[in-house]
């Protein structure tokens, strides 16, 4: 009976952690560039792709951390979670015409379902009680350890920033923070590094920030694809310990509730190159002096 009952445990544990995913992108030596074109243009098209659920969904009462390649044709490799609150939250499509005021992980493009396109962007919206959270974990499979990173892409604003009433005017520049990590740092896991609270390195040149709001200005969704609303992002990351191969670099985005209403940012172009640490010189030398004495032998042959 006990084995028949730890059977059981085994395979009902692996059920459970197998219905939860989590992206990874595997880096080889060559820049990643992602569009997220691949992501849904259409709400429908992500219905029940919940990031919280208290109703029995995939969520079921818990915050989760999922794959966005879970939501039907997706093929970015990023994740996304709500960060904390007690209510459903979904991964959401949005357009300049709007579709949502909650908080939520967005798929943002100009227009949606048949006659909409297929130009998209990975984005977040927060609210009070669901603030999101995307991010990225790459794995460092080029056959080197990686010295140092470098991130560009382009910021969209698909939603500005409102003010919540006046006097006094109390809307703020909304802030989505930027932070990295690696593997060995404090806590850190591929299935909670979205939302974990430590072993993470704030990098404010990738932060996602909006224009403050006026006295008085209301939300209003805008078009992220135009330049106007578009700011392009850039850093270089030099670490003190090197990406060993096999070891992860994680990259994420948290978004909290700002005063007054909040914008709703993306990311779009999305670029991630790396330097590989030098070899050592005495390496170096010793593959010039071996060459060297390679060359002379082939000499005395003739």
């Amino acid at each position: 009976m006990k084995v028949v009952l730890c059977l059981f445990l085994v395979g009902f544990i692996s059920a459970a952690m197998s219905a939860q995913s989590f992206g990874a992108i595997s880096y080889t030596g060559a820049t990643i560039n992602e569009d997220f074109d691949s992501l849904p243009d259409s709400t429908t098209d992500i219905n029940d792709f919940w990031l919280y659920d208290n109703g029995g969904g995939a969520g079921s009462g818990l915050l989760v951390q999922r794959s966005l390649d879970d939501a039907p044709g997706g093929t970015s490799g990023w994740d996304g979670t709500q960060l904390v609150g007690s209510t459903d939250q979904d991964f959401r499509a949005v357009t300049l015409a709007g579709g949502t005021s909650s908080g939520s992980v967005l798929s943002a493009g100009s227009g949606t379902g048949a006659g909409g396109d297929n130009e998209r962007a990975v984005g977040v919206l927060s609210s009070g009680s669901r603030p999101p959270a995307i991010g990225v974990e790459i794995v460092n499979n080029s056959g080197a350890a990686l010295a140092s990173v470098t991130i560009s892409f382009t910021q969209e604003l698909w939603r500005t920033a409102g003010d919540a009433g006046s006097p006094p005017p109390i809307g703020e520049e909304n802030i989505t923070t930027a932070a990295w990590s690696q593997t060995g740092a404090a806590g850190v896991t591929s299935a909670n590094y979205l939302s974990v609270t430590t072993g993470f390195t704030v990098e404010t040149d990738l932060d996602l920030v909006s224009p403050t709001p006026a006295g008085g200005d209301a939300a209003t969704y805008v078009d992220g694809n135009l330049a106007i609303n578009q700011t392009a992002r850039t850093a270089t990351i030099d670490f003190t310990t090197p990406i060993a191969v096999g070891e992860s670099f994680f990259l994420r985005f948290q978004d909290f509730l700002n005063d007054g209403s909040d914008a709703a940012m993306a990311i779009d172009d999305f670029s991630f190159s790396a330097t590989a640490v030098p070899e050592p010189a005495s390496l170096g030398l010793l593959r010039i002096s071996l060459l060297g004495i390679l060359l002379s032998t082939n000499r005395r042959k003739r």
